[in-house]
């Protein structure tokens, strides 16, 4: 069990150890722990500053009175921060052991940013180690990142140098540029960039001049300082090029520096390197930290020493590209009963605008949630000329998003998709009809392209039906977005679907699909009524020509169906076939009923043909008798 502390008492100093009588709040048996600490402040010289001389420590180990103690087992383990260099000289009653050896009989604690650097186990009842610790000299890393920006009529460059200073703090830093570069700009607050105090450097290079960077307390641990300037070019034409030096920058008086070189456009130049030497080349997507130019940059180098690099500048002419691409997208339209066509539009879109520019036709009424933008509700805002605007507040520019747009429109033949007046980059669009079922489909005009096939209903009709189920071209839209597809689903349909793509559609009535709808009834009944009618017309005609009567509407069918295909396949049903059957029935009762009856009178009344009289038949003569003398 542990004890509390109640307090220490310090007794009187012996053999250079100071007493310390600890009261426990209560009697201690069995297992007690006990954690003392103590704290001395070390302000020698040598272990503040650099280059002093080394201080020299005495570290005894606290020990317990052997005369009420039967056996003592300690270690000691000595920690020191990374800018102390500690050296052990001489260790009395130790042991040398390592660290998670001398762990073992003392508790673990909890010392941030130091390090261990002598362990030991106690074998006498005295132990004792000195040591000598020295503040360790400054060790700087800089790591440069010099971004170059071309554009037409200038040259940017942004210096970044990433300061990593350990053990002890350092009060300035030199910095060698060009001499004939303007004097930079510094972005970093608590750092000055002042010229070279007094006379130059001796190891200052020829046309560069010396700088200091100079913080306000001194330069430890990371640091990050950034400077720009910028050097006009000669006015690039189109067609033109300029050869330019990138400027090398050089930092002095540290361990160690390397960096890279990155090199960005604006938008119309090209960047062609040229001579280098000292580099190597890298990718700035993949090789290089991530930095504010790391993915803009067309062309990286690494470097650990001097370099030298000239780029060639050339000036194109650009061409306007679209900033809108809509990548898929889906409309659904229910024409309903009441002359009301319902509309739900589905696209998936990316851009780089702040809003959308949507043309919709002028008599379109809008739903409660007639926009959503990736799911979640968004309002429509009234634009110029009769345009509506799409907010897109809260959406990265570039990342695909998807919207949904709903409303109703009078009924018309003419159906118009929704168009976007800024000519963006359109793909693929479905358009799903769905038709009433009392309405036969007879054609359409447009340009688009059907996406249905002719199939049997269930009342023995011939009845488009779409290639691609709703569900399914939902899922094709949103592919990629994390959307929930019932929020899609919910719009109300009735009829038969009959589906429709295209490429890149126009805008307003060029790009309108056109559907010419039939009454059903009406049509199939048309195609009876003329079945009957000429079956009427040939019912006492002879079996020739009611054959080349029933030839005759076959072929006219099959004319009608390679001009018009979607109203001959319209017209076939049921009412047709009953027709025809009623026709072939009533052909065959006028065979049985009509002509059997006249055809056994024509038999019947025929004269017989004249009998010739039975020839009489004549007696034999007797043989003669008698000999050959008689007669």
């Amino acid at each position: 069990t542990a004890a509390a502390v109640d307090g220490f008492h310090a007794g009187e100093p012996a053999g250079g150890m100071v007493p310390v009588t600890v009261d426990l709040s209560r009697r201690a048996l069995g297992l007690t722990g006990l954690r003392v600490r103590l704290l001395r402040k070390l302000s020698e010289p040598g272990l503040q500053r650099p280059g002093e001389k080394p201080t020299a420590l005495a570290l005894a180990l606290p020990r317990l009175d052997p005369r009420q103690t039967e056996r003592e087992v300690g270690g000691l383990i000595v920690y020191a921060p990374s800018s102390l260099g500690v050296t052990p000289t001489t260790t009395t009653g130790l042991r040398t052991v390592s660290p998670d050896a001398a762990r073992r009989t003392i508790p673990q604690t909890n010392n941030p940013g130091l390090s261990p650097v002598l362990s030991g186990l106690c074998t006498e009842a005295q132990a004792e180690a000195r040591v000598e610790a020295q503040r360790r000299p400054p060790y700087t890393t800089v790591d440069q990142t010099l971004a170059v920006t071309f554009e037409s009529s200038s040259v940017r460059y942004d210096l970044v140098l990433e300061v990593q200073v350990r053990y002890s703090g350092i009060d300035r830093i030199r910095l060698d540029l060009p001499t004939d570069l303007p004097t930079p700009k510094l972005t970093t607050r608590g750092v000055r960039l002042v010229p070279w105090h007094g006379d130059p450097p001796a190891d200052v290079a020829g046309g560069y001049t010396a700088w200091l960077l100079e913080p306000e307390t001194e330069f430890m641990g990371g640091s990050n300082v950034q400077l720009w300037w910028t050097t006009p070019i000669d006015v690039l034409e189109v067609g033109k090029s300029a050869l330019v030096a990138i400027p090398r920058t050089t930092v002095q008086g540290v361990d160690q520096t390397k960096g890279h070189i990155l090199l960005a456009k604006a938008q119309g130049i090209g960047v062609e390197p040229g001579d280098n030497e000292g580099l190597r080349p890298v990718d700035p997507r993949h090789d290089l930290p991530a930095s504010p130019w790391s993915k803009t940059a067309a062309f990286g180098y690494e470097f650990h020493a001097d370099w030298k690099l000239a780029v060639k500048a050339t000036r194109y002419e650009t061409q306007d590209i679209k900033a809108t691409s809509i990548e898929r997208g889906l409309v659904r339209m229910v024409l309903t009963r009441g002359n009301v066509t319902s509309v739900q539009a589905i696209y998936k879109i990316s851009t780089l605008r702040q809003r959308l520019v949507l043309a919709l036709p002028p008599d379109a009424q809008f739903d409660t949630n007639h926009l959503r933008l990736n799911g979640r509700a968004a309002s429509l805002e009234r634009g110029e000329g009769g345009t509506h605007l799409v907010p897109l507040q809260g959406l990265t520019q570039g990342t695909p998003f998807l919207m949904e747009l709903r409303y109703t429109v009078p009924r018309s033949r003419s159906l118009v998709v929704p168009a976007f007046p800024e000519e963006p980059a359109v793909q693929q669009i479905y358009l799903m009809v769905q038709v009433p079922e009392e309405l036969a489909y007879a054609g359409h005009r447009g340009v688009w392209h059907p996406e249905f096939a002719w199939t049997v209903t269930r009342h023995g009709a011939l009845q488009p039906r779409a290639s691609r189920s709703s569900a399914w071209l939902i899922d094709w839209v949103r592919s990629g977005l994390a959307v929930d597809p019932a929020t899609l689903q919910d719009f109300a349909t009735d009829g038969y679907p009959v589906l429709f793509s295209t490429l890149c559609p126009a805008s307003g009535e060029a790009g309108a699909l056109r559907v010419s709808l039939v009454s059903a009834a009406f049509l199939r009944g048309f195609l009876a009524v003329v079945i009957l009618a000429v079956g009427f017309l040939l019912l006492r005609a002879p079996l020739g020509r009611k054959v080349a009567g029933a030839l005759a509407v076959l072929l006219g069918l099959i004319l009608l169906g390679m001009v018009l295909p979607s109203l001959a396949r319209s017209m076939v049903g049921m009412a047709g076939a009953a027709a025809a059957m009623v026709v072939g029935g009533g052909w065959l009762i006028w065979c049985l009923v009509v002509l059997r009856p006249r055809l056994a009178c024509v038999t019947f009344g025929k004269t017989a043909a004249p009998v010739p009289p039975p020839v009489p038949a004549t007696e034999p003569k007797p043989e003669a008798q008698g000999g050959a003398d008689h007669e």
